[in-house]
């Protein structure tokens, strides 16, 4: 184009920039918080911030409308590529949840590669994959942290994968003391209180592992290995 023409890139949120390197992108330092999660598709991208399903949700296709245009939904613990789809086609400017499939993550990409071809000056919209592949639910210390976002301003980055909350002053509430998840094994997703360590202990396989000791829901205190 001419000399005066000018390609804008907006930031998701405000800060300085510290490095741009051309043709990829710039990097911004802030005062902002983030949330991290695992990975994020797509994005980077900023909304507002609103909660549509309990931690251990599912939203489907038709749970998602007009309403959600121009935000970041909060969707629990899985959506399918479909409801994703919808989402973008309605506006909706990025989707936060648990978990995504390793199947519905191509077909997003799929889906997102056919509309940039087929369309132009399509909005910002990102993904951020709170836990991985695995349904679990969001864990309660992040969903509390989510809840009191709701209607705020938040952006989607992938690098680091996070939401970044723009209000540096906003006060945010702490995990409950001792509050322990499970990340790996049968009990993943699962939620309880730290009892101390239980030392070496025996687990299937006949595999050997420094274990810790939870409590789920007032039963007996559960060995757990420290891995997970």
């Amino acid at each position: 184009g001419t000399a005066d023409q000018r390609d804008v890139l907006e930031a998701p949120f405000p800060g300085i920039v510290s490095e741009v390197r051309p043709g990829i992108g710039i990097r911004v330092q802030s005062a902002a918080r983030g949330i991290a999660g695992r990975d994020v598709l797509l994005g980077p991208t900023s909304g507002r911030l609103e909660v549509i399903a309990p931690r251990n949700g599912e939203v489907r296709p038709s749970d998602i409308d007009v309403g959600g245009a121009g935000a970041i939904l909060v969707v629990g613990a899985s959506i399918d590529a479909e409801g994703i789809t919808r989402a973008r086609a309605l506006g909706v400017r990025g989707i936060v949840v648990a978990t995504l499939g390793i199947k519905e993550r191509r077909e997003v990409l799929a889906s997102e590669s056919r509309g940039r071809a087929a369309a132009q000056g399509l909005s910002s919209f990102g993904i951020l994959i709170l836990d991985g592949a695995v349904r679990r639910p969001i864990a309660s210390p992040v969903m509390a942290l989510l809840e009191r976002l709701a209607g705020r301003p938040v952006a989607i980055v992938g690098d680091p994968p996070c939401l970044v909350i723009e209000d540096a002053d906003l006060a945010l509430p702490d995990p409950e003391p001792g509050c322990v998840r499970v990340v790996g094994g049968p009990l993943l997703g699962a939620e309880g209180q730290w009892a101390g360590l239980a030392g070496p202990r025996s687990f299937p396989g006949r595999v050997v592992l420094e274990a810790g000791l939870v409590q789920f829901a007032g039963r007996p205190a559960v060995a757990i290995p420290l891995g997970d």
